[in-house]
C-alpha cells in the first residue's frame, strides 16, 4: 500500500510540473533555421527591402483566441487575420551598389504582416501586429529609419491592408472605430428558433467551413468587421473619410480623386461566406460623399455549381490603372450559369468620370472573363477561360476606339506548359502604376510572339528551361520622343549570362 501511495505521489507530482519538451539542439536548428530573405523592390529600383520570415509561430500566438465567422479567420484581440504570414526583421540594400544597411527604430519584437513601396519609392510602409492590435509604420529609404505612424488601431479583419494614395502624402486604411466598445454578449436563452427560408426553387450550393450558425454569430461578425475608412498622413494625422461600415474593400482612383468603396451590409447568410454577403459599390470622393452606386448586389447563394459560373451584375470591378478615373467592370449575359449554351457569355464595360454618361462596352467575351493588363487608349490585353475545354484566349483591344474590332493574340490549352506564353514585360507610367510596354517597335532576342504586326516579348518558365525576358524598367528612362524606355533581360539557357537590351518604343 505503501508503494502504491508513493507511484501516485510521484504520478501527480510530474503531471503537475509538465512542460513543454524539446527535442536535442541540433534538431531545433534544423526546425528554426532562417529562412532567406526576400526581396520587395522599390518602384524606382534604387532600393530594395530585404524581409525575413519566419517558419513556425509561438506558442503565444497559437494560443490567442481565433474567431471564425463567414468564412473570415481572425484575432479579436488584434483584428488581423491570423492564417497570414507574418516576417521578423526588414533591411535595405542599395541598388546596384549592393551596400546592405541596416533599419534603425525598428522594434525588437517585429511581427509585420505586409509591406508595400510609397509610389515614388522614397517610403515604405509595413503594418505591425502588437499584443493590443495593429500598427502603421514607415521606413524612410533614404535615411534608412522606420517611425510609427498609428497606434494600434487598424483594422484587417477584412483582409484589406493599407494603400498608399497616388501622390505618395499617405495611405488609405481601416481603423477600429472610435466607439468600437465591448463586443455583443451572448444570451444564454435563446429568443426564438433558427429559421432559413427558401424561396421555392433549386438552389444547390457548396459546402464551407465557418459559416455564420445564429444570430448572435452575426452580431459578432457585424461588430468586428466594422471599420472607418481613414487616410493616414506621413505626420500620423488620421481623417475619416465617410462613415463606418462593413468595408470589404477600397481602392483609390489614379489620380486620387476618388475611392472605389464595396461595403457588405444585413441580411447576412448562414449558407455562403461573407463574399457573397449584400454588397454595396459605390464611388467617393475623398471626403466620403458618394458620387456614383456602380451596384447594389443582392446575397449570392444561387450561383450554379458548374465551374465557371458566376453571379449576375457588376463584377470585377476595377480602375482603368492607365487613366484618371475611368470605371470597368464585367457582366454575365449567359446568368451566370456555365452549364448552360449561350455567346456570348460575358461583356467587359468601362464608364468615364464623372459617371454621369452611359457605359461603353469595350468587348463581348464567348467565355468566362479571365482578366485585363492596361496600356494606353491604344493597348489593352484581354484574357477569357472555359474550364470544359481548358481553353485560354488573350485579345488586343483599343479601349479608347469604340467600336474597334479586337485582335486575337493567344489561343492554347490551359494545360499546355509549352504553349504558356508567360508575361507581358511590364514598365511604370507617370503615377508609378503598371502598364505593359508599349510594343510597336519592341525587339529582343530570345522568345518573341508576333499577331497581326503585333510583337511582344514574354518571360515563362519551361521544364528545365528559363527563356524569353523579365524587366527592370527604370522609370525616369525616356527617349527622345518622350516615352518610357524598357530594358529585357533575355535567357536562353541557365547556363548563359543574361544581356541587357534596351529597346524603345
Amino acid at each position: 500500500m505503501l508503494l502504491l501511495i508513493a507511484a501516485l505521489s510521484m504520478v501527480l507530482q510530474g503531471t503537475a510540473s509538465t512542460v513543454y519538451m524539446e527535442p536535442e539542439q541540433v534538431l531545433v536548428d534544423i526546425v528554426d533555421v532562417d529562412w532567406a530573405p526576400w526581396a520587395s523592390i522599390s518602384p524606382d529600383r534604387s532600393n530594395w527591402l530585404m524581409v525575413s520570415s519566419r517558419r513556425n509561430p509561438s506558442i503565444e500566438e497559437l494560443a490567442r483566441d481565433e474567431l471564425r465567422l463567414a468564412g473570415m479567420r481572425f484575432s479579436p484581440e488584434t483584428l488581423a487575420p491570423t492564417r497570414t504570414s507574418r516576417y521578423t526583421g526588414l533591411s535595405l540594400m542599395r541598388y546596384p551598389g549592393l551596400e546592405n544597411l541596416d533599419v534603425s527604430g525598428l522594434p525588437e519584437d517585429l511581427l509585420m504582416l505586409r509591406v508595400s513601396w510609397s509610389p515614388d519609392g522614397s517610403m515604405a510602409a509595413f503594418t505591425r501586429e502588437t499584443a493590443e492590435g495593429v500598427e502603421l509604420w514607415v521606413v524612410d529609404a533614404a535615411l534608412a529609419e522606420a517611425r510609427p505612424l498609428t497606434g494600434p488601431r487598424v483594422s484587417l479583419t477584412a483582409n484589406e491592408f493599407p494603400e498608399w494614395l497616388p501622390d505618395g502624402s499617405g495611405l488609405l486604411c481601416c481603423m477600429a472605430p472610435e466607439d468600437m466598445g465591448e463586443p455583443p454578449a451572448e444570451d444564454p436563452v435563446p429568443h426564438g428558433p433558427v429559421i432559413q427560408e427558401t424561396a421555392g426553387e433549386e438552389a444547390p450550393t457548396r459546402t464551407y467551413q465557418d459559416l455564420l450558425e445564429n444570430p448572435y454569430q452575426e452580431d459578432l461578425f457585424e461588430h468586428y468587421l466594422t471599420a472607418q475608412l481613414s487616410v493616414v498622413g506621413l505626420d500620423g494625422s488620421i481623417r475619416s473619410v465617410g462613415k463606418p461600415g462593413i468595408i470589404w474593400y477600397f481602392s483609390v482612383s489614379p489620380d486620387g480623386s476618388c475611392i472605389l468603396v464595396s461595403r457588405l451590409h444585413r441580411p447576412f447568410s448562414y449558407s455562403v461566406t461573407a463574399g457573397r454577403f449584400p454588397e454595396t459599390v459605390e464611388v467617393w470622393d475623398t471626403e466620403g460623399n458618394v458620387l456614383h452606386g456602380v451596384a447594389e448586389l443582392p446575397v449570392r447563394d444561387r450561383i450554379p455549381l458548374a465551374t465557371g459560373s458566376t453571379f449576375e451584375g457588376p463584377r470585377s470591378i476595377e480602375w482603368r490603372s492607365d487613366s484618371d478615373a475611368d470605371l470597368v467592370w464585367v457582366e454575365a449575359l449567359d446568368g451566370g450559369n456555365a452549364g448552360m449554351e449561350a455567346s456570348p457569355r460575358d461583356r467587359v464595360l468601362m464608364l468615364e468620370a464623372p459617371f454621369t454618361g452611359e457605359p461603353v462596352v469595350l468587348m463581348e467575351l464567348e467565355s468566362r472573363f479571365s482578366g485585363i493588363q492596361w496600356g494606353s487608349d491604344t493597348l489593352a490585353m484581354v484574357s477569357e477561360w472555359w474550364w470544359p475545354t481548358r481553353n485560354w484566349r488573350s485579345w488586343w483591344i483599343r479601349p479608347g476606339e469604340a467600336g474597334s474590332e479586337p485582335v486575337l493574340l493567344f489561343d492554347r490549352s490551359l494545360e499546355d506548359r509549352y504553349g504558356d506564353p508567360g508575361t507581358p514585360v511590364m514598365t511604370w507610367n507617370e503615377r508609378w502604376s503598371l502598364l505593359t510596354v508599349p510594343p510597336s517597335t519592341l525587339r529582343v532576342r530570345g522568345r518573341r510572339r508576333r499577331a497581326t504586326g503585333l510583337s511582344w516579348t514574354y518571360s515563362t518558365w519551361v521544364p528545365w528551361r528559363l527563356r524569353g525576358c523579365s524587366t527592370l524598367p527604370p522609370p525616369s528612362s525616356r527617349n527622345r520622343s518622350g516615352s518610357p524606355t524598357a530594358y529585357a533581360t533575355c535567357f536562353s539557357s541557365p547556363a548563359r549570362l543574361p544581356e541587357t537590351i534596351p529597346t524603345t518604343s
